[in-house]
Order: C-alpha cells, then structure tokens, then sequence
C-alpha cells in the first residue's frame, strides 16, 4: 500500500484507508509516520500491516510511528506489526510504536526478529512499544544469535474484540457501546481530528469527560446532557422578580424560556420577571458535541397580590 525505500527519509501520512494483500505501510529506510488511518488485509495469508525491515543488509534504521491506526483482516500467517532485522550480514536496527491503536484480525499481532552472523561488532536491534492499543494474541520474539530488542507492552493495552461496525467488509467505525472507545492516552497529545475528519476527542461512551478512543475512528457523542436545577423557587412569590439557578455537564451552554416564549441564550443564575399568575420556566442544556437535553428542567411558580 504504501513502500518508503529513503534512508533518512521522514514521510508523514494522515487519514488514509489502504486495501493490501502483501504490505500496508512498509519501510525498509527511513520514517513513517500515520495517524487516523486503516490497513485492511481481507483474507491474505502471510500479509502484514506495518513491516520496518529489510531481508538484505542494508543498514539505514527503519522505524514506523503509528498513531490511531485500525489493522484489521488477514489469513494465515498474516501478521499486524512486524519489526525485523535479521538480516545476517549487517548489524541493523528496525523499531515500531503503536499507539492508541487496534490490531484485530492478523494471525500474530506483533512480531519481531532480531540477529546477525557474529561478524557485525554488535546485536541487531528490532523492538515494537505499545501503549493505549487494543491488540489479541501472543506477540512473537524471535531473537536469535546477535539479536536484541522485543515487544514492550505499556500503559492502557486492552485485549477485546473492539466491536467494529463490519470488519468483514473493511468498516472499522466503532458501534456503539464499543469497549476501546474512551480508552486512548488520556492527554491531550495526539491528532485532532479522526479518520473521517471528526472532532477526536470524543464523549463517546456518555459517561462524562472526554477522552479519545482506540483506532482511526472516533465514536462520536451523541449522549444528550441532562439539566438539573441547583435551586428551587417558592410555589408562590409576591415579589416580580425571581432567580433560578442550574448546571450539567462540563462545556455546556444553555438556553431559557418562560411559558411558551421562544428559547434564549441564558447563564445561571437565571434573572425572570413575572407577571401576575401561574408561570413555568424552563431550562435546557447544550453539550460541545451539540446535543441538547430532550428533557428540558423546569419549575413552576405563581405570583400573587
């Protein structure tokens, strides 16, 4: 799908899909870089979808970076992340990082094999760090004569099946209820926008604080906020001028109205006039994902003589 052949190289890709029956992203000099992207390997056997390595001895370091990326597919002997320097007659070097990412559906999720002749004044090097990713299986560390490095799991690794909306036919959006959404690097680092272009950081499981899911999509909020009353008012008031106070969730705006008037733009504590009579005032809430309460708070007064 995508083949950087550059030692010294640096290419950065942003938001792409790649369909492949051999390679997604493979290096064999230089740096890649991806974020918010999907490498779907269908039913390939002995297909990879990130491959830093090369089977001569060339010895330019070759390193991918991936960030929110989904692998998904692959038949027998496929593998999701390979890092490999083996290469018997130089001392090489191949790394990967995978971060906030999804490996789901290769036979072996991470492989890395590392050695040389003897011959080479030192260890050849391949290593693969994870962190914030969902991947399933053992990894496999082939680290032969000469051979150093390994698979280093960190903070946040899952191991479930992500609930993608259909793998099968290369859909890697989340459904909802998905267990990696809201699981990502809980800082604020990484890309703003997912592979749709959506906003990244995401309420998506509703429970409040958003924080960026696993994977090149980001399950979007669509959980309405609630508005609840901090104060209460009198049942009935004599005085034409009343108060109401309120709050949700965190970011969000609101809008008032008084009996059957049109919504307006309102702050807490709200300032309402009344007329003499029976009167409702209600409140409703507008989340940053731009839902809005269905289920307006309200109070009710009279005023009196």
């Amino acid at each position: 799908g995508f083949d950087l052949s550059d030692p010294g190289a640096a290419d950065v890709v942003s938001r792409v899909s790649v369909r492949s029956d051999w390679q997604g992203f493979t290096t064999d000099g230089g740096t890649i870089t991806i974020d918010d992207s999907v490498v779907d390997l269908g039913t390939s056997t002995g297909s990879t979808g990130l491959f830093a390595g090369n089977y001569n001895n060339g010895t330019p370091p070759k390193t991918i970076n991936a960030d929110h990326v989904t692998i998904i597919g692959g038949g027998s002997g496929s593998k999701g992340v390979w890092a490999y320097a083996a290469a018997p007659g130089a001392k090489t070097t191949s790394s990967l990082t995978l971060t906030n990412s999804i490996v789901w559906g290769p036979e072996t999720p991470l492989r890395v094999d590392a050695g040389n002749d003897g011959a080479q004044g030192g260890a050849s090097t391949a290593t693969i760090a994870t962190s914030y990713s969902d991947w399933h299986g053992a990894p496999v560390e082939n680290l032969g004569s000469n051979g150093a490095g390994g698979v280093t799991s960190g903070a946040g690794r899952l191991d479930v099946a992500p609930k993608l909306v259909d793998a099968a036919t290369g859909d890697a959006h989340l459904e909802p209820g998905s267990p990696v959404v809201d699981k990502g690097d809980p800082s604020s680092a990484g890309p703003s926008k997912d592979r749709d272009g959506a906003t990244r950081v995401a309420d998506g499981d509703g429970k409040g604080g958003a924080r960026r899911d696993m994977g090149a999509y980001e399950l979007p909020d669509t959980t309405p906020p609630n508005t609840r009353l901090t104060s209460s008012l009198p049942k009935t008031a004599t005085k034409a001028t009343v108060r109401l106070s309120f709050a949700s969730e965190a970011g969000a705006t609101f809008t008032c109205k008084l009996d059957t008037a049109a919504w307006k733009k309102c702050r807490s504590p709200w300032k309402v006039s009344l007329s003499f009579g029976k009167h409702v005032l209600s409140v409703r809430a507008r989340d940053t994902a731009g839902n809005v309460d269905p289920t307006p708070a309200k109070a009710r007064i009279k005023r009196v003589r």
